[in-house]
């Protein structure tokens, strides 16, 4: 079952990004890639260590003692907010500064969006840091990856924008599948991916995931370099 749903899992992650670069186009897609880079960044400042420290004090006052581990999950639901609500209230203003760095001052807005979210996070990593604890995620995993599923596709029937989306080119799905296997081969070889180490490990301060991320981010940008000569080119 836990199978099963992993590859359900990448299967809908898969999809997504070929939908997302479909319907957004290069440009679009790579502003949007941005500012996830960004908010990524500041969304382990607002972790700061606390969903991993959680998990491993709830697992362990599982086995020892409940009412302790009871503590921890409060605790930890509590401090998480606070960071992503500082962190967020943070981030508001700095969207200016880091939009005109990057040299988009069009993405302000968007930024400071993206920003908000962070406080949604921190209430949202709550349910799944309680069952990782408890070792009971897979169940959970299974069960949100198949409301994923039924909720995005009932919105879309809803709202009558559901529709099949598909290559542009033989090209175009060459680029698609070579993309997929060096994501793949990188998230092996790194021993994790965006959430893994660029999240969690780096959340650790653990130099490996450091490295990790610095290698995700170069690979980000090269990426957007080569899209953008693309353009150009064409």
């Amino acid at each position: 079952m836990t199978f099963g749903g992993r590859w359900v899992q990448v299967l809908l992650g898969l999809v997504g990004s070929v939908v997302s670069a479909r319907a957004l186009g290069p440009s679009e897609l790579g502003r949007f890639g941005l500012i996830i880079s960004i908010i990524m960044v500041f969304g382990t400042l607002a972790d700061a260590g606390l969903t991993y420290s959680a998990i491993r004090l709830i697992a362990r006052g599982a086995e020892q003692d409940v009412y302790r581990a009871k503590a921890v999950a409060r605790s930890y639901f509590f401090l998480r907010v606070l960071t992503g609500v500082s962190v967020a209230l943070l981030g508001i203003p700095l969207s200016w500064p880091l939009a005109w760095a990057l040299g988009y001052p069009e993405l302000v807005p968007y930024l400071q969006l993206a920003f908000l979210t962070l406080f949604s996070l921190s209430l949202s990593s709550y349910p799944g840091t309680i069952l990782v604890g408890l070792s009971k995620f897979k169940e959970f995993g299974v069960a949100g990856v198949l409301g994923m599923l039924l909720g995005s596709g009932a919105v879309a029937l809803a709202t009558r924008t559901f529709r099949w989306e598909g290559f542009a080119s033989v090209e175009d799905l060459v680029n698609h599948m070579a993309g997929g296997v060096l994501m793949g081969f990188g998230g092996v070889t790194a021993l994790g991916c965006t959430i893994g180490q660029g999240l969690s490990g780096v959340s650790t301060l653990a130099l490996g995931s450091i490295l990790a991320l610095a290698g995700i981010v170069a690979g980000c940008v090269a990426a957007l370099k080569y899209q953008y000569w693309r353009i150009e080119v064409d």
